[in-house]
């Protein structure tokens, strides 16, 4: 995330624009290639379930312990802009896999709708200055002529790891999925999930304890729009798909956590311990009904 934060500021992207969108985004790299490699070894249940498991683990387990750790301010954009973004998309998701087929058609047209999203942020964004968020991300970036070779290299190095960090991530998940008898989708909607989701953790928990409220709550946000509308389109140009391999209890969970946040935050710009514990707990109950009814609610 570094090197391509400075690649970024280097090259001309207002700092602002290159931290609200890298910082989210970098930190959903590891589910994108998981992703697009399930997908590309034909097993669909880990892909999806991958992006929907990181979705709910990104707003219940990260956001839950995070504000439970750091009551969070909530600024007006993320409450008229951004939330609102993120339950459409989760509603989105939720429609389609209902009633129609992940084709490439549709998988296009996601793609095409996180560009209005970028183009949409670029826009509200201009009116805020962002200090908070230019002083982290400039804190972050090698910016000089000197560091451009080293930001190069940790790019490209860092896209290598992820490449083929990812599938040994797949085999030793379907390696423990086939051992234990466990169903892989309940692997990706949950082990794959959380390993995937540790660099939202670390840097919402950072920003978090930082009182860099704007990026750690749009951190979570701008990950959950990018893992519905960038993985879940690119995947689906790669292997589309035909069904519902996640179930329903995963789709309406995700539903669920999305749709409580916007109340929550909306009546007082601000996210409770209270708050927080309740996302945990609906976490916690959700892999209890999972790994104890592993074969209910639909799953593929």
């Amino acid at each position: 995330m570094r090197g391509s934060t400075s690649l970024a500021i280097r090259f001309g992207l207002p700092p602002l624009i290159a931290g609200l969108t890298i910082v989210s985004f970098g930190t959903s790299s590891p589910e994108l290639m998981v992703s697009v490699q399930a997908a590309l070894d034909g097993n669909a249940g880990i892909s999806l379930g991958n992006i929907v498991g990181s979705n709910i683990c990104n707003i219940g387990l990260i956001l839950g312990v995070c504000a439970m750790v750091r009551p969070m301010t909530v600024n007006r954009q993320m409450v008229q802009f951004d939330i609102p973004m993120m339950v459409g998309v989760s509603v989105l998701l939720a429609v389609l896999l209902s009633f129609w087929e992940l084709s490439r058609g549709v998988s296009l047209v996601f793609v095409a709708g996180l560009v209005i999203y970028l183009w949409g942020s670029f826009r509200v964004s201009k009116k805020d200055q962002g200090d908070d968020v230019l002083k982290e991300v400039k804190d972050t970036a090698l910016v000089s002529r000197s560091g451009l070779l080293l930001a190069w290299g940790m790019t490209i190095g860092g896209i290598f790891l992820l490449f083929y960090g990812s599938s040994f991530i797949i085999n030793g998940a379907t390696t423990i999925a086939k051992y234990f008898g466990i169903n892989d989708t309940v692997i990706g909607l949950t082990i794959v999930a959380i390993g995937t989701s540790l660099p939202e953790l670390a840097t919402t928990l950072v920003a978090a304890l930082k009182k860099n409220f704007d990026i750690a709550l749009g951190n979570v946000v701008g990950s959950n729009i990018f893992n519905t509308l960038g993985v879940l389109g690119i995947v689906g140009v790669i292997r589309p798909f035909s069904e519902n391999h996640v179930g329903w209890v995963s789709v309406v969970v995700m539903l669920v956590l999305s749709v409580a946040l916007l109340p929550l935050v909306r009546k007082k710009a601000h996210l409770s311990r209270w708050a927080g514990l309740l996302f945990v707990t609906m976490y916690i109950g959700y892999l209890f009904y999972l790994y104890t009814y592993p074969n209910q609610g639909g799953l593929g």
